[in-house]
């Protein structure tokens, strides 16, 4: 509560593309179930540039009418960050940063030659933008040390908030069934994600019963995405796209094992737990890790498979003995969804949130 008696405040707000992007699902949920917490919402229902229009104007609304004493500026918000930071001044604004636009620039390649020509000018800015925020959220520990080491931030400011998933869904147990055997991988197909060793893995699988649907990519991609498609021989089952909802309803709990990455050899993969390991996680389903760090809970053949990146021999040898030992990866299945629950979970997210909202 706050002095006067009300109950303390926190608006969240959001620009992003995808105004339902797990990020925000899980956090808003967070905050709804925190006590003595009344939380308002500013989240865009255009996914065009008029979705900046809509965060102003809707921050102005709230800070005249209500005026909360925390903000929660979403994922992603740089490019809102200074119009934001002055239309809540005098009161708390927290930045959710989870990734580093610098980052994906400079380790990523995210805009090819024009990004490692402007990488030292972003960094800046995204510096001026971390100090001035009065906390700032990550996703991983990793991430924190990352940004604590690169921004110069002092690491009392830095708040790791895993990303969580959608609950609250009927888990499914596969049944010990016939070939094939269902391998899952769906992303935007980043560098980080690798996806070029998953297609190596399914080529070497080709004719071992093993069915893959991989789902995602970018238009791009579409040429590369087709070649690979038909070297497989007809082990995948490639779609550009499914709705969210018949990802986490169908897809993911008719695998049999989930591959939640990432695979790539670079240094933003080595600092994050993808969005899908957790939400496969959440839906007890089996998944294949690759740079797993041990402070979160992740143990090889225990409650997870774990690959070297950039590894597509290693990675069709997992998938292998995946196939070859169901009773083994239903217990890794199980444990996984503890492990999840433990850790990620958005009780977990919540009770964050209380500690530091």
């Amino acid at each position: 509560m706050t002095p006067s008696g009300r109950p303390h405040s926190v608006c969240y707000l959001l620009a992003y593309r995808e105004p339902d992007y797990i990020r925000t699902r899980t956090i808003v949920s967070a905050l709804q179930t925190v006590p003595g917490l009344r939380t308002l919402r500013v989240i865009n229902r255009s996914r065009g540039w008029w979705r900046y229009c809509e965060l102003l104007w809707g921050l102005m609304m709230i800070r005249m009418r209500q005026d909360p004493e925390t903000y929660i500026l979403g994922f992603r918000g740089h490019e809102m960050f200074w119009p934001v930071r002055w239309l809540t001044w005098g009161r708390v604004l927290i930045f959710d940063a989870m990734m580093s636009p610098y980052g994906a620039i400079r380790d990523e390649g995210k805009l090819g030659k024009w990004g490692y020509l402007l990488a030292g000018v972003v960094k800046l800015l995204e510096r001026g933008i971390l100090k001035h925020a009065d906390q700032i959220w990550t996703d991983t520990r990793r991430h924190r040390c990352w940004m604590m080491e690169t921004f110069a931030i002092p690491g009392e400011r830095i708040v790791v908030v895993p990303v969580g998933a959608v609950e609250g869904l009927s888990i499914r147990e596969q049944p010990m069934k016939e070939a094939p055997f269902n391998v899952l991988f769906y992303g935007t197909f980043l560098p980080l994600h690798g996806v070029e060793t998953i297609f190596k893995a399914a080529w070497l699988l080709r004719d071992q019963q093993v069915r893959f649907t991989i789902i995602g990519g970018r238009p791009d991609l579409a040429q590369w995405i087709r070649q690979e498609v038909k070297r497989c021989e007809g082990c995948v089952d490639y779609r550009e796209r499914v709705p969210f909802a018949d990802l986490i309803n169908c897809y993911i709990p008719g695998s049999d094992l989930c591959l939640g990455g990432p695979f790539g050899d670079t240094p933003q993969a080595a600092r994050v737990v993808t969005g899908k390991t957790q939400q496969c996680l959440a839906l007890g389903k089996p998944v294949v890790l690759a740079h797993p760090d041990p402070e979160d809970g992740f143990r090889d053949r225990y409650n997870c498979l774990v690959v070297p990146p950039a590894n597509p021999d290693a990675l069709a040898a997992a998938i292998a003995w995946a196939r070859d030992h169901p009773a083994e990866l239903l217990a890794i299945s199980r444990r996984g969804l503890s492990l999840y629950e433990h850790h990620f979970s958005i009780n977990v997210v919540r009770r964050m949130i209380e500690t530091h909202v």
